[in-house]
This record gives C-alpha cells, structure tokens and sequence, in this order.
C-alpha cells in the first residue's frame, strides 16, 4: 500500500495505490491521520468499530472518508490505522466493516493541521489496472 500527494491548483489531491480494494480502503486511516496532525505520533488507545457501503468502489471510498472525519468531529477521534475486511457485494453495492484504532486529539502532542472542508466527488476515481488498485481524492480544503 501507498499512496502520494498531486499537485492541485487550490485543493489537496491524493492517489492511492495497492493490490487490493481492501488495502486502498485501509490505507485512508494514514491519510485522514496526516491531514488531522501532520507527523504527529497517533498511539492506539481507542478502538472502535466502522461499518460502511456504498454504490461502487468510488463512493465506498468516499464513504470511508467521511466516516473517518466524522468521528473525528464528533469523538476527537484521530485514526492510527484502519482493519477492515474484504469487501463484500450486498443488493445496495459494496460494503465493508472493521476497526478504527487511534486516540483522542491532544493539543500538547497532536500538531493540528489547516481544516479540511470536505471529501469531494471531484475527480473521484477508483479503478483496477493490471493487478492493482488505484484510487484518486480530492479534499476541499
């Protein structure tokens, strides 16, 4: 898994990359954790569990995303890592279901960083070529 930051004219943009649908999923919990605190050091003190679907693969991502910055706003929660399982295909579209570990936001060891507006459906792509799974996010910022 990995993923890197875009250049964007105004917004933050970022492409994932891994050989599975679960492991770019996975990958959001890092990502999330870097646009809440920087390099700040997360420990895993808090666990909690995260069930989400979507559509498509696109707004499964999305859905994620917004799931991680919602308990972010709500609990203070800062992801460490996310576990989740393979995603499964229901009537309504993917779904999957897991664990986000992290703690709480502290200001004396969490270096806040500029809010993000919103996870954006701009330029929203999930795709598998050759083997692996690329996935592109804009964050409105």
């Amino acid at each position: 898994m990995a993923y890197r930051w875009l250049p964007h004219t105004a917004d933050l943009k970022v492409e994932i990359t891994s050989d599975s649908l679960r492991g770019v999923l996975e990958e959001t919990g890092t990502i999330v954790r870097e646009l809440l605190v920087g390099s700040s050091e997360v420990g895993t003190r808090v666990s909690t569990a995260l069930t989400v679907s979507g559509v498509d693969a696109p707004e499964l991502l999305l859905a994620v995303l917004r799931a991680l910055f919602d308990l972010y706003h709500r609990d203070r929660l800062v992801p460490s890592h996310v576990e989740l399982s393979d995603p499964t295909q229901g009537p309504e579209g993917p779904s999957v279901a897991g664990r986000v570990r992290g703690e709480p936001f502290d200001p004396r060891r969490h270096d806040a960083q500029p809010e993000i507006k919103a996870v954006t459906r701009h330029a929203l792509s999930v795709r598998q070529t050759g083997g692996q799974w690329i996935a592109t996010v804009v964050f409105d910022v």
